[in-house]
């Protein structure tokens, strides 16, 4: 299987998901722009104003989770670390539905959701834990483990531009308040993902930070709709991400 070499502190990658904040016409190519500035809430095709509003505390909690979900999928199957062939957001009936994509290249996914329920998708994201094989990056004597790791995913998540999002022809600008930092968590990873991560996922709990930008979507309308996610890691290695979401 494929490996993926990852940067000290295991520092991984995700397009992920984004708090909607402001919407506005858009053609259907994407040009390079640079992250949106700060707006106020407008009109969001096809969703209702009230369905956007979370508190910090649960979209905090939904973005560990997502990790957790991630981390427990086998190299096969795992939507993130394989082909984008593998169904996006798979078995998941309940209120809660975690979208996922291969974190870098371009791909294309088809997502069943219900009226009721959240959508949580990952604009783009990073998970900070210790690396095994670098022994030289870990926390100096005066930071904690959560202050360290949130450092190292943060210098990833600073370093990404040309953040863009477009749902149903309309451009989602994100805010400050799209950018979610959890506290420090504990995932246990599928003890495949040694073979297609790196050896550092144990199978066993580590300590993590998440960082990104986040997208939380409920109130979908009946009917189909399109959602891209597009940001560059470099100038040279862009992500293009495109959800094709069917609402019965």
């Amino acid at each position: 299987m494929k490996k993926y070499n990852l940067a000290a502190s295991a520092i991984m990658v995700i397009a992920c998901t984004l708090w909607i904040t402001s919407c506005q016409d858009e053609s259907d190519e994407f040009g390079s722009i640079s992250p949106a500035k700060e707006s106020t809430l407008e009109s969001a095709s096809g969703l209702e104003k009230s369905s956007l509003i979370s508190t910090v505390n649960s979209t905090k909690e939904l973005t560990k989770e997502w990790w957790k979900y991630v981390m427990s999928i086998d190299c096969d199957h795992n939507p993130v670390y394989n082909d984008p062939a593998s169904p996006t957001a798979s078995g998941q009936n309940g209120p809660v539905k975690f979208l996922a994509a291969p974190k870098n290249g371009f791909s294309s996914s088809n997502v069943i959701a219900g009226r009721t329920q959240m959508l949580v998708v990952p604009v783009v994201n990073a998970l900070g834990y210790l690396s095994c094989d670098e022994p030289v990056f870990y926390p100096t004597a005066a930071q904690t483990l959560e202050q360290y790791l949130k450092t190292r995913a943060g210098k990833f998540i600073d370093a990404t531009g040309h953040i863009k999002v477009i749902l149903d022809g309309k451009q989602i600008l994100l805010t400050k308040s799209n950018r979610i930092i959890s506290d420090l968590f504990y995932f246990t990873s599928n003890p495949d993902l040694v073979d297609c991560v790196e050896p550092c996922v144990t199978g066993r709990p580590q300590a993590a930070v998440s960082d990104g930008y986040w997208l939380f979507l409920k109130g979908l309308a009946k009917g189909n709709h399109i959602l891209r996610i597009r940001f560059d890691v470099s100038p040279t290695d862009p992500t293009d991400i495109t959800y094709h979401i069917a609402v019965p």
